[in-house]
């Protein structure tokens, strides 16, 4: 089944695309969370055929409590749903903890500049530009591995 990781954002939403049975992970992109953004997410769910959909659930790391910003990615997740429903496309969507997706994809990106400090400033500011799908990627890692 055919998965898609969505991490949200006032200005952006990262995207990726898992499949668990393979329990294969890829970044789609990242997108300006705008009037298109629904458009953008129906184009993948039918070119994927993705079954599902993961959003980050933003938590506070000590007591696990929901961000105040939590309110927000309901609203978007319920806007989403209700999108889909009008263009009949019926999906469950659930939420998992993203404590620590964003901190973990720019680690990774610090990573890869360490190893290769001959990475150009081109590959790097594009590596910083899909923060957001490599954080949807650790999304979909955690609901995965649960």
């Amino acid at each position: 089944m055919r998965i898609l990781g969505i991490d949200w954002g006032k200005k952006k939403i990262g995207l990726a695309v898992a499949n668990s049975i393979s329990k294969n992970i890829n970044p789609i992109g990242v997108f300006p969370n705008n009037h298109q953004i629904f458009y953008k997410i129906r184009e993948f769910i039918l070119k994927y055929d993705i079954k599902k959909i993961v959003i980050g659930k933003p938590v506070f790391t000590k007591t696990y409590q929901e961000a105040p910003i939590f309110n927000e990615i309901q609203n978007f997740s319920n806007n989403l749903f209700n999108f889909l429903k009008e263009n009949n496309i019926l999906i469950e969507i659930n939420y998992v903890n993203e404590e620590y997706s964003t901190f973990l994809a720019c680690d990774l990106i610090n990573y890869i500049n360490l190893k290769n400090e001959k990475v150009k400033s081109k590959i790097k500011k594009k590596l910083k530009e899909r923060i957001d799908s490599l954080s949807a990627v650790w999304i979909l890692k955690s609901y995965i591995d649960v």
